[in-house]
Order: C-alpha cells, then structure tokens, then sequence
C-alpha cells in the first residue's frame, strides 16, 4: 500500500508547523536527582475528592502549568506512567505539572462504574480551576494533555473552561462513542483464531449492540435479546453481546449517546494531536476528518495533527518494536506554543 512519508503526512493535516525546541533539560534529566518539588493535594470536585500530585520547578516563581488528564480504564498503574513520566520532566524544565487518580481509582472517591465522559470533563476542570488559583501558576499559561480517553475530553475541556489556552492529545478518538467501540471490538477480532465465517455470523449482533446503545433506544436494545436468545441456539453464548441489563457499567459505555463533537466548533486555542497510521483501537483518520471538520467551523487555524506511519494505538511499530517517543513530541509542542504566547 502506498503510504506518503511523514513529512507530507504532517504538511497535509497541519496548518501550524512544530519548529525544533531546544529540550535538552527534557533529554537529560536524571531520575535520581530531585529536580522538582512534589506535592500531594485532594482537589474538590461536588461530592468527589480527586487524589493529585502537582510537581513544581524547584525554586519558587510565576510558572506556566500542563494538567495531564488520565486515559482509559482503571489499572492505576497504568494510568500513572505516563503523567508521572511528564510531571517530572515538565517541573525540571519549568512547568508545573498536575495529575490526578480517574474518579473511583486509586485514592479518588466516586463510583467509577457511574462515571460519564462529562463527569470526567468536570474534575478536569475542577483540576483546571485549582491551577488557576495557584499563586505560582500564569495563569494565561494553562495546558492540558491526555492519551487515549484522555486525548479525547481535553478537547471538551478547553471548550467548557476557559482556563485552558493549549491542548495537546495522543491517539484521542475523536468521534462518537458507540461507533469507535465497534472499531476497535471488529478489528479485536483479527487478534483471535475465529473464522471469517464466525467474524461475519457474530458481527451483524456486535454492532447492532453498540448502535442501540449510542442511540439510547431501550427497546432496541431489548429486541437484540431476543435475537441473541435465538441465535445463542447455534452459536456460542460467549461470542455474542451481552444482554442489555448485563451490559458493560464503566465511563466508555455510560457515555454512548453523548454528543461530545458538536461543541468542539467553539474551540478557538492552539491544539496538537498526534495519531498512529495503524491503530485498531480508535479511528485515526475518522478522527483527523472530524478534528478538521470542527476547526473548519470554528475558524481556527491554530491546529496540527501528526499521522504517523506503521505504529499502532501506542505509536508503537509492532514490526520493529520501535517506540515513537511521543511524549518528547509534546513536550516540544507545548514549548513552542508557551514561547510564542
């Protein structure tokens, strides 16, 4: 398959270049030394205590700050890897750095199988909030940065708090909910042993699941019941969905049916996104149609996608095992935005 090189895969979804930042105090630091100040704080959010670090530069001062929004699920160990990876090295480079546990993981309150995409959005801004009003952060200096899930609702964040003045996402679905999870269930599938005969008997049930659900129609969804009581008769019970009352309780499935893209032709701040030519887990080119869609209506100009070739969800090559560093990527973006402001 033809593939444009990189270069001109930047240059045709760009309309902002990224120019080469000097980021040495990225590439050398040194884990073993204290090259920040480290505190841990409880932000309110309603009835919610989020569990939060904010990592400071080492002297006090006016510093801009990046808030680094959590991805998807709730293995917390996996969703600190990342942010904590960014904290250390932004507060030694001079921005001051928050993070925070996803509401119902780690030491945050809240139930975490009643969690929506809008009460994500909330904390964040409740973590936005708390930045502002900290009096060693510029406030005309507030970022926001996510992978994942997390790439996804800074978009909504920067539209609804207008604290924010730079975003910057890493493989962030940005699309509706339900079809994103039939993409990423269809091609699970090329990760199993079933037949083609098996994918096409069982896929027609899948996607009419996810469909009823972004759809919010009961009965649609009670109707698919019945047709998957029939259909159990001949194939495994385990290869279909689940009924509707045993469906899935968790952030992505309470959010189908949200309507998260209409509000992103209100975004008017720099925005940075970065997208792997093969993921299987979100859409990237769905994505990159629609980012350029709603900056289109919002006549923002100030954007730039990045489409890599050959690395997956994780800017991972699963050939070469080749690793896009792509948290230095940000890192540079978000340079070169606090530089120019």
């Amino acid at each position: 398959m033809f593939r444009l090189p990189l270069f001109l895969l930047l240059i045709a979804f760009s309309s902002t270049m990224i120019h080469a930042q000097d980021v040495s105090c990225f590439d050398e630091y040194v884990e073993s030394e204290e090259l920040f100040r480290l505190e841990e704080i409880t932000i309110r959010n309603g009835d919610v205590s989020l569990s939060a670090e904010l990592y400071l530069p080492k002297s006090e001062g006016l510093y801009p700050a990046l808030l680094l929004l959590p991805g998807g699920g709730n293995n917390v160990n996996n969703l600190r890897n990342v942010p904590i990876y960014l904290a250390k090295r932004a507060a030694a480079c001079g921005i001051i750095a928050l993070f925070y546990d996803k509401r119902g993981t780690g030491n945050s309150s809240g139930e975490y199988s009643e969690t929506d995409f809008n009460d994500l959005i909330s904390d964040a801004e409740a973590a936005v909030d708390f930045l502002a009003s900290h009096k060693e952060v510029n406030n005309k200096q507030i970022g926001a940065s996510g992978f994942s899930q997390g790439g996804r609702l800074i978009a909504n964040l920067a539209v609804r708090n207008n604290s924010v003045s730079f975003i910057a996402g890493v493989s962030g679905p940005i699309n509706r909910v339900g079809p994103n999870r039939y993409y990423a269930f269809k091609n699970s599938l090329d990760r199993t042993q079933l037949s083609d005969s098996v994918k096409s008997l069982i896929l027609p049930y899948w996607e009419e699941h996810f469909n009823a659900l972004e759809a919010r129609d009961h009965e649609r969804s009670l109707a698919l019941d019945d047709e998957i009581r029939e259909a159990s008769t001949n194939i495994y019970r385990s290869l279909l969905p689940p009924y509707h009352a045993d469906r899935d309780q968790n952030p992505i499935y309470n959010s189908m049916g949200l309507d998260l893209l209409s509000e992103l032709k209100n975004l008017s701040i720099p925005w940075y996104s970065i997208y792997g030519e093969e993921d299987r887990i979100v859409p990237a080119k769905q994505s990159i149609e629609n980012i350029k869609e709603a900056m289109e209506l919002a006549k923002n100009e100030n954007f730039t996608i990045e489409l890599i070739p050959g690395v997956n969800h994780s800017l991972l090559n699963p050939g070469t095992q080749e690793q896009i560093p792509f948290e230095k990527k940000i890192f540079e973006w978000v340079l070169m935005v606090i530089q120019e402001s």
